[in-house]
């Protein structure tokens, strides 16, 4: 469940708002994702989130439905320094879809978001399950779930079709490309409190925010919150 006498909550890095264009809550394919691998949001490692986005992307641009058995046939899990650390995904032996992001992502770990639902019933669809089971790991978990390929999963002929129409394509995509062709004029703007007042950043969001949930983040003597 969520830590004893704590509120449930789970951290978020900035980037991955501004650069890849995820939003919470989470839809149901990033939500399986989570809770297939067992990872919590944060200890996935940053580019292959934008694995997950450039996949959502591509598919509904092809007129394909996502699911998640689609998107782990072409990926296998790669586990970071134990006991704890990141989770990375690399190429499945049928290959990967995309190219990495950014090869080198810097200086984001004091950049980040903790995500906290206003509504604290367990029966909150946006983060639990009716049972009040969480949709996916909050924490940072050391027992995560390795997976190769689809292999396990149930196929139906359509799903085949749609891995064999992604395997034809000429590989790796730009994952910047593919990321690009959604529109960007879904806004969010952020209210930057520092020594000089109020000020606006607007980051490009292919999402929303719903209002479950409080922002807030911190670089060095700002603070940051959504609004």
């Amino acid at each position: 469940m969520f830590l004893s006498g704590l509120s449930p909550f789970f951290y978020m890095y900035r980037c991955l708002f501004k650069d890849l264009g995820v939003s919470v809550p989470f839809n149901p394919f990033e939500c399986s994702f989570l809770s297939h691998v067992n990872v919590a949001p944060s200890q996935l490692h940053l580019n292959s989130w934008g694995f997950l986005r450039a996949f959502q992307v591509l598919c509904s641009v092809l007129g394909i439905e996502v699911l998640l058995a689609k998107f782990i046939h072409f990926y296998q899990l790669k586990l970071g320094d134990p006991p704890l650390g990141w989770l990375f995904l690399s190429g499945s032996k049928e290959g990967g879809l995309f190219s990495l992001f950014f090869l080198s992502y810097k200086n984001f770990k004091k950049d980040y978001f903790k995500n906290c639902p206003i509504n604290t019933d367990v029966a909150s669809e946006h983060l639990f399950h009716l049972n009040g089971d969480p949709k996916f790991p909050l924490y940072w978990q050391q027992n995560l779930i390795r997976f190769a390929g689809s292999i396990g999963f149930a196929l139906s002929a359509v799903d085949e079709e749609d891995i064999e129409k992604l395997q034809s394509l000429p590989r790796p995509l730009d994952s910047r490309s593919v990321l690009s062709l959604p529109s960007s004029a879904n806004l969010v703007i952020i209210a930057e409190v520092g020594h000089g007042g109020f000020s606006s950043v607007v980051l490009p969001m292919m999402g929303s925010f719903l209002p479950w949930c409080v922002f807030g983040f911190q670089v060095g003597a700002h603070s940051f919150s959504m609004v």
